[in-house]
């Protein structure tokens, strides 16, 4: 291991990790580095983008790994470099379905708004009352008299604005003792009151407990790497999802994400997602997680020699040494590990 590196500390205490760079002179200026680790983008396998933080934030101890709360309810680490500022990795595990603090207007009842804050545990708590309601609520189904003539009526559905319309043709619909209630099946295994009116005909209330499909029906989903599976619904109108996944042509399932080191430098990767068509498509940049290391332990700042390795790549055929980018353990000199998030050799 070159002298020049010093010697590197790996402490863990609880959920911190110390890094005691390399004797170097923190004042150095010019072309050499100060022999810390330099602010830099910070990437994990995910491929996810790093957490926005927003303007640089200064850190006393350059080295210090910390685990703290981002986005929605997720947990990012930051990393104190040498130029005494944080460097945040992604923004991982949010559970969240908004940011704590912020406000909105959501959606309530029949295709009404309401205003809601985001809680500290990042879910919406409505602050004001449902307002601009419709009639029903998007997809219920009952009878109604309404267009028909005396003693008919016909089956009417609500609509995606909450608003009822005729779904079927008027027919007789009569019935002999006002003021009778009774139950009846409808829709997709719901059930509904009606009541005999005054008129002799029968008044509905809207359908409910239904299930999710027509009882007897079939449809075709996609599933895995883009192939397709064959659905039934069954008595209880529930689909069976138990079928098997067939026809799969493509490489990934749409969606995920992984890194990716093909036609990048050594020590580089680039991050990838899976279109629509199951491929895997390039979705940023190749980049070292962390720039070059500059750890020189006070060393000539004149130009390096042709054989001199950067420290802050892995060339082929080689080992990176600690504090080097890196992408797998693979790429590190023994004993030292690539640790993630940041991917450098420790």
């Amino acid at each position: 291991m070159n002298q020049s590196f010093g010697r590197l500390s790996l402490v863990v205490l609880s959920m911190m990790i110390v890094v005691v760079p390399g004797c170097g002179d923190d004042d150095a200026v010019g072309g050499e580095d100060a022999g810390g680790i330099d602010a830099a983008i910070v990437r994990s396998d995910s491929g996810q983008a790093p957490f926005d933080a927003g303007a640089p934030e200064a850190c006393d101890a350059p080295g210090t790994v910390e685990d703290v709360a981002c986005g929605m309810c997720g947990r990012a680490q930051r990393f104190c470099t040498s130029e005494r500022t944080w460097a945040y990795g992604p923004c991982m595990g949010e559970t969240g379905e908004c940011a704590p603090g912020t406000t909105d207007e959501i959606a309530c009842g029949m295709c009404g708004t309401q205003t809601a804050r985001c809680t500290a545990e990042c879910v919406w708590e409505a602050t004001g009352a449902c307002t601009g309601e419709g009639e029903c609520t998007p997809g219920s189904e009952t009878r109604s008299s309404d267009g028909c003539a005396p003693g008919q009526t016909r089956p009417v559905e609500c609509d995606d604005s909450c608003a009822y319309v005729a779904a079927g043709e008027c027919a007789d619909d009569g019935c002999t003792t006002p003021g009778e209630m009774e139950t009846v099946a409808c829709g997709m295994c719901g059930e509904q009151e009606r009541f005999c009116t005054i008129d002799g005909v029968w008044d509905y209330d809207p359908c409910s407990g239904e299930g999710e499909c027509e009882a007897g029906t079939t449809r075709s989903v996609p599933c895995g790497r883009c192939g397709t599976r064959t659905e039934r619904c069954v008595t209880a109108c529930a689909w069976d999802t138990g079928g098997a996944c067939t026809g799969e042509t493509g490489e990934c399932v749409p969606g995920g994400t992984r890194r990716d080191r093909a036609d990048c430098a050594a020590g580089e990767t680039r991050a990838q997602t899976c279109s629509e068509t199951c491929g895997w498509v390039d979705s940023g940049p190749c980049e070292t997680t962390v720039r070059d290391a500059g750890v020189d332990g006070g060393r000539d700042a004149g130009p390096r020699d042709a054989g001199t390795r950067d420290a802050g790549r892995v060339d082929a055929g080689s080992c990176a040494p600690q504090l080097s980018a890196c992408t797998t353990t693979a790429d590190c000199c023994a004993p030292a590990v690539c640790q993630v998030p940041f991917l450098v050799c420790l």
